[in-house]
């Protein structure tokens, strides 16, 4: 059994959920919109793994079912509300999970899906400025990837999907701390870089 750690509020997760246990976090793939009043956060749920498909993503450990061969990921969406209500026993227990302070240096692969919280973050790069345009730092917004670096240097990836509510904000320069679920690959410059997945805006606080 583990408890709900993530929400789809502000539609950063789609059709996702993570549950978070003693032993990590796990990804269900479940297929539903607006599962934040159906499995708030905290809400105690057991999962069935029985018939599922797993496999990882970002370094997170996923259940579901099995994805089309056509399709060039491994795990699909379960596919109906019975197969949702197999999988996940609601229960009426509900008790937030604080998210564990760490620095960017002590992220691991193995604490991939758990929610974290990382501090005192400087923004350095954005995906979403157009350097073409003269636009700075000053102009980044949370949609696509941020780069932050701590006081050590070390960097952190933050993901934001187009459709987030907080997608079009401005990114704050300097922050206080950002909570999220901890992922991990490797991107399009070729490098490997440990990402957050914020759930909401309220999950980056300044100072």
């Amino acid at each position: 059994m583990g408890r709900v750690t993530s929400s789809d509020r502000d539609d950063n997760f789609y059709r996702t959920m993570i549950v978070q246990d003693q032993s990590g976090g796990i990804e269900v793939v479940v297929g539903l919109d607006r599962l934040h009043t159906t499995y708030p956060e905290g809400l105690l749920v057991a999962l069935n793994l029985e018939g599922c498909t797993l496999g990882y993503r970002y370094g997170t450990l996923q259940v579901g079912s099995s994805a089309p061969s056509y399709e060039n990921y491994d795990i699909d969406y379960l596919h109906s509300y019975i197969d949702v209500h197999r999988v996940i026993t609601r229960s009426d227990d509900i008790e937030i999970i604080e998210p564990a302070p760490h620095t960017i240096a002590e992220l691991r692969e193995d604490m991939c899906g758990e929610l974290v919280e990382v501090g005192h973050l400087r923004l350095i790069a954005s995906t979403s400025i157009d350097t073409l345009r003269n636009e700075s730092l000053a102009n980044a917004i949370w949609q696509g990837y941020a780069l932050f670096c701590d006081e050590a240097n070390d960097t952190l990836l933050v993901f934001t999907r187009d459709y987030a509510a907080y997608a079009n904000n401005t990114i704050p320069h300097s922050i206080r701390a950002l909570r999220g679920i901890v992922q991990h690959g490797k991107h399009r410059n070729g490098r490997e870089y440990y990402q957050l997945k914020m759930r909401y805006a309220e999950d980056c606080t300044t100072y």
